[in-house]
């Protein structure tokens, strides 16, 4: 065992070079102006071009022309695909993408930072987050973390981690909340002072609300193929949460694909499921009535298009509400989930508005229910919308835009 540690040391000595050198940049970056004017976007690692942080940049670069909004990733076929439609997207470690990390006065990410960290020296951090959780998140969660340095680790050990992995502890100088409600779980989970919780609405709620808002080419077929089926069919929509430690989160729940591509063609049922997008798709086998979306697809723009969504821990649910259509819940594994992986802010059977399958049997049936009377927990979810939405959610962007304007001001 020493012997091993020692030549990990050794091994570290060229990376830790490396960092030291990245550490002086670092500090540089603190002394280079920056400007008030400039905007960079960052987004789940840089792989994706989804979730709030695409709808606050969509809102910039449409209504406040005389700011910049640069969309950072690390994929090239994003970076192409925006370029051709007119936005300032780069590669974040092209020379473009170095120079307006240097520049940028605000960051706004979703989770960490995937632009190069050593450059972000004397920037205002905006983590959008994504979305209102029900499960406990970030340092809230570190009792099932325990594989994680982030949540777990104290003295030398932390700072061994924070030397090399800076960027995986910082969750930023602001976080949005959609609610006043989870303002102290916020606080808590990011360890910020509640004044750095801005409660307003989440601007990928206008994915769903809007007609306006843009498709990609790259998303138009799937939109054009979901209007198409829910001309004659339900369309629903699964999305199983994330489960820390597997990477198939529907392996133990009794789904059987054939069975269920023939359940959903006998009652004129269209089912898509979408995994957490860092998981591998659930399947790839062509079914008549089941499809499987990519990773890399957000999950907004095809909800405007859903009747049914399905999910069990995830809180896609709270934003669907917008829509006030059925919500169908498969906690399969409730007492595995919160006993062995994430625990709950609320109690789960009092906020989530919706009939609950326990298993496959009980899960086509509530389908069934939930297509033939969508009224049905109408009043359940006016009262968890009530607690979880603020006025106007058509116009969230707008909204956020301008807490982060009175912050950089």
């Amino acid at each position: 065992m020493i012997f091993k540690r020692m030549i990990r040391l050794l091994l570290d000595i060229p990376r830790a070079l490396l960092r030291c050198v990245f550490y002086i940049l670092y500090g540089l970056s603190f002394c280079v102006p920056r400007s008030k004017r400039v905007w960079l976007f960052d987004e789940w690692g840089g792989k994706r071009f989804a979730d709030n942080a695409r709808y606050l940049y969509l809102y910039m670069h449409n209504n406040q022309t005389h700011l910049k909004a640069v969309w950072i990733t690390h994929s090239d076929e994003i970076a192409a695909e925006l370029t051709e439609q007119g936005f300032h997207a780069y590669h974040a470690y092209s020379l473009q993408g170095l120079w307006y990390t240097l520049r940028a006065k605000v960051i706004v990410i979703e989770s960490h930072i995937s632009a190069f960290y050593f450059l972000t020296g004397g920037m205002v951090k905006i983590n959008l987050w994504h979305g209102l959780p029900i499960k406990k998140i970030v340092y809230d969660s570190a009792k099932t973390k325990k594989n994680n340095w982030v949540y777990t680790t104290t003295g030398l050990k932390r700072f061994y981690h924070l030397f090399f992995e800076p960027y995986k502890a910082d969750f930023g100088d602001y976080v949005l909340s959609q609610s006043k409600s989870w303002r102290d779980f916020f606080s808590s989970a990011f360890r910020v002072d509640t004044s750095h919780v801005i409660v307003e609405n989440q601007p990928r709620n206008e994915a769903l609300l809007s007609s306006d808002v843009l498709v990609l080419p790259s998303e138009q077929r799937l939109i054009e193929t979901m209007e198409a089926i829910r001309a004659t069919k339900k369309v629903i929509m699964y999305l199983p949460t994330f489960r820390d430690g597997s990477n198939n989160p529907l392996e133990k729940s009794g789904l059987d694909f054939a069975a269920l591509d023939a359940f959903l063609g006998k009652h004129a049922m269209h089912m898509y499921i979408k995994m957490h997008h860092e998981l591998p798709p659930a399947g790839n086998q062509p079914f008549s009535n089941l499809s499987f979306l990519p990773a890399e697809v957000g999950a907004m723009l095809p909800l405007r298009f859903t009747d049914i969504l399905l999910t069990d821990y995830s809180s896609v649910y709270i934003e669907f509400l917008v829509l006030d259509r059925p919500i169908v819940f498969f906690p399969f594994d409730l007492d595995t989930y919160t006993g062995q992986m994430r625990e709950m802010y609320f109690d789960y059977e009092a906020i989530t508005p919706g009939q609950k399958a326990q298993n496959v049997e009980a899960l086509y049936q509530a389908l069934i229910d939930a297509a033939k009377q969508p009224e049905a927990y109408a009043g359940e979810r006016a009262k968890i919308r009530a607690m979880v939405l603020n006025p106007q959610p058509e116009k969230s962007a707008s909204q956020v835009f301008a807490r982060i304007e009175r912050i950089v001001e």
